[in-house]
């Protein structure tokens, strides 16, 4: 996940201790060539008080070095907000957002994207203001989540292109279009059901045990994401990777990607290479639990192992072509899916150790 930036419970004003939990997330985007460095900001807020509390305004200020604008509307309405429930503007620099109501154990979540000027190697977030009143009661409350000063290294004066800062980070060769008007990539959390915290691009444990990073582009109707990850394997004759290895990883990775299944009867098991390497490569649909959500979408999935490297490595790549609702998630848009999945299997494709 990057360096850890947790707001938890903190704050100024009356009930403001045990009124929040909040946890921010810096999704890396990268575009172009040198790239074009920015963050897709995530701010995770939790109701823990046992009230409900009501007419939410919630503040965030850009540290010196970025400035803020609105997350795109598609990604808004991904989450399904109600226009009587929900605003959201710029205000003098600051991003602000509305909400009706938060029940006890409730959360919600703010999208707004940073630019970064590349300028400053640390900066200090700061916390997120929340001004909220209690049930009836007339009474504005406020809450103020500590700052968080972290490291920019990563990124401070970066020339090159997200293809330089995967193969820099997690040791790993691909070709991402790069050129002009080719698609913008968002790091996000290889695991959904993880707390993000922090910066999210690449996770590379030390001393370079495994690595594995997640990236995104698009909506859905139009969505491709890639879910990459090696690990240190020694193997032998006697302890190949098999075909239960790869279907092993590739249900472990699933589940990371969201609240899905994999339908079982339209999986496929071919034998092939990948970087000159034995692979089986695994096809099939995955399917969201929930109904009239995203439907389903086409995957292909490869796992292999480099014995010169010692590694075995896992790719993930999927689509969704439908669009979200329950009207458009249940009807088959086949041509655009396999376009979409042609494009995110090409970048698979092009692994190199």
């Amino acid at each position: 996940m990057g360096l850890l930036a947790v707001w938890l419970v903190a704050g100024t004003g009356p009930r403001a201790a045990d009124a929040f939990v909040v946890s921010h997330a810096f999704n890396l985007r990268m575009q172009g060539e040198p790239a074009k460095i920015s963050f897709l900001s995530a701010v995770y807020v939790v109701n823990i008080s046992p009230d409900t509390v009501r007419d939410l305004v919630f503040t965030a200020r850009p540290p010196e070095g970025f400035s803020l604008a609105l997350a795109p509307r598609e990604l808004q309405e991904i989450y399904l907000r109600e226009a009587d429930d929900f605003h959201q503007e710029l205000v003098e620099g600051a991003y602000r957002m509305t909400q009706a109501h938060l029940a006890p154990n409730q959360g919600t979540i703010l999208f707004y994207q940073m630019t970064y000027n590349a300028k400053a190697e640390s900066a200090n977030f700061p916390g997120l203001q929340v001004e909220y009143k209690i049930e009836d009661a007339d009474a504005t409350h406020q809450f103020t989540a500590p700052e968080a000063a972290l490291s920019l290294a990563r990124y401070h004066r970066f020339a090159g292109t997200i293809n330089d800062f995967i193969r820099r980070y997690a040791a790993a060769g691909f070709t991402f279009p790069i050129a002009p008007g080719s698609p913008e990539w968002t790091f996000v959390s290889p695991d959904y059901r993880a707390f993000p915290r922090g910066f999210v691009d690449v996770n590379l444990v030390p001393p370079d045990r495994e690595a594995q990073f997640r990236v995104q582009t698009g909506y859905p109707g139009d969505f491709r994401e890639m879910l990459f990850r090696w690990q240190t394997k020694e193997r032998s004759k006697k302890d190949p990777l098999t075909e239960a290895n790869a279907r092993t990883q590739l249900d472990v990775l699933v589940r990371w990607l969201g609240d899905y299944s994999l339908e079982a009867e339209s999986i496929k098991v071919t034998a092939g290479k990948l970087a000159r390497l034995p692979a089986f490569i695994l096809e099939g649909r995955w399917v969201d639990n929930k109904p009239e959500r995203l439907g389903s979408g086409p995957f292909r999935f490869y796992a292999f192992h480099d014995p010169r490297g010692g590694k075995d490595y896992f790719i993930y790549a999927g689509a969704q072509g439908r669009g979200i609702g329950p009207e458009r998630s249940e009807t088959p848009a086949p041509e655009q899916e396999q376009k979409l999945l042609r494009e995110i299997t090409a970048i698979a494709e092009s692994f190199r150790p």
